[in-house]
């Protein structure tokens, strides 16, 4: 199986480093310090990352901005995103589900259940992509059909 390539958004170097560590034989990860670096990623590669982990208290460009960067890309549209933030206020947890993402892990956080958050999440929506080809063939398989008998 191909391994999946995961973008860690923080500014802070332990997380993103533990983040590596704890994915390196399931995914690639790409690490931004921030924000910016994180968007400027996303658009030299597109279609090449499979999940972000954004931290939403960050220098330069913070998380909130990022998804609302994403948002208007239209990237929230096909990659997940779980964010990591020492607030989970209700206020920024609902305000980042609405603004479309997968998952919100609290810091601070256990190593473990983020691998399996995150691995859960990647597999989620590679099944959702692998229905949705499904069903588009199915869909294209079924107009040439009726073409025919016309």
């Amino acid at each position: 199986m191909e391994k999946k390539k995961l973008l860690v958004m923080d500014d802070d170097t332990v997380t993103r480093e533990l983040i590596q560590d704890l994915l390196q034989y399931d995914c690639d990860c790409i690490s931004a310090q921030n924000g910016v670096e994180g968007l400027s990623y996303l658009e030299q590669h597109p279609g090449q990352v499979d999940l972000i982990v954004v931290d939403l208290i960050m220098p330069v460009m913070d998380g909130f901005t990022v998804l609302a960067e994403m948002n208007k890309a239209h990237y929230i549209e096909d990659i997940p995103v779980v964010t990591i933030s020492v607030d989970a206020s209700d206020n920024n947890t609902r305000m980042a589900y609405e603004m479309g993402v997968s998952d919100y892990i609290s810091r601070p956080f256990d190593a473990e259940v983020v691998y399996h958050r995150v691995v859960n999440t990647i597999k989620l929506y590679a099944k959702q992509r692998r229905l949705i080809s499904i069903i588009s063939q199915q869909s294209q398989a079924r107009e040439k059909d009726n073409r025919v008998m016309i």
